[in-house]
């Protein structure tokens, strides 16, 4: 038979082994972490406006586009009016093919027709990723919009220009001939400031 000193003591040897460790009725930082948001129509009215719609049939891409080392989307979307909300979601509209040739107002070109018409509403968007979230971050290094990009397929490889290799969107352009291109930044990382271009490339990128 145990004395009361006896029982005491086993009753607190049994707690060490019976209760649970304070850690283990944590919530753990996985479980506290809120689910990542789907790259969907959503997420692009989030950031461009409901005059874009996503088209799944490009998948979404990710690379270091500007070359500052964080990863940046690119996305391909329809829009009939790609420069209605510039302003109030604060993205750049560029048409990178018509400023090779000379004249890339996306004011006026914007307006361009094609000879295929099912291709004129074609946009790529691409988002600069900013900090640890990088293109989901609440305020992006940049957002902009690419018309007039005669877009086939589209993927993202290095290409060489010059002397440099750089990160490209590479599009296989609609037509007959399978001409290929490359749309590439040209910009400053310190003062945040550039556009994106485009480059004929010539025979298909098989």
């Amino acid at each position: 038979m145990l004395i009361p000193s006896q029982r005491l003591a086993l009753l607190l040897l049994l707690s060490v082994f019976v209760a649970p460790p304070f850690s283990a009725q944590q919530p753990s930082s996985s479980a506290a972490s809120a689910p990542i948001a789907p790259i969907d129509d959503k997420f692009v009215h989030d950031h461009f406006g409901k005059e874009f719609t996503l088209m799944p049939e490009f998948p979404p891409m990710v690379a270091d586009m500007n070359g500052d080392g964080i990863d940046d989307l690119i996305l391909a979307a329809r829009t009939k009016s790609p420069m209605l909300d510039a302003g109030g979601f604060e993205y750049t509209v560029s048409d990178p093919y018509h400023s090779f040739y000379g004249f890339g107002d996306p004011k006026v070109t914007s307006a361009f027709t094609t000879d295929d018409p099912t291709r004129k509403s074609i946009v790529l968007l691409v988002i600069h990723g900013a900090g640890p979230e990088a293109w989901r971050a609440e305020k992006p290094r940049g957002k902009f919009v690419l018309i007039n990009v005669p877009v086939q397929t589209v993927s993202v490889r290095r290409v060489k220009m010059g002397k440099k290799v750089l990160m490209a969107i590479g599009v296989e352009e609609y037509g007959g001939d399978r001409t290929t291109s490359a749309i590439f930044w040209d910009g400053n990382l310190k003062k945040n400031t550039g556009a994106y271009k485009y480059e004929p490339l010539g025979a298909a990128m098989d």
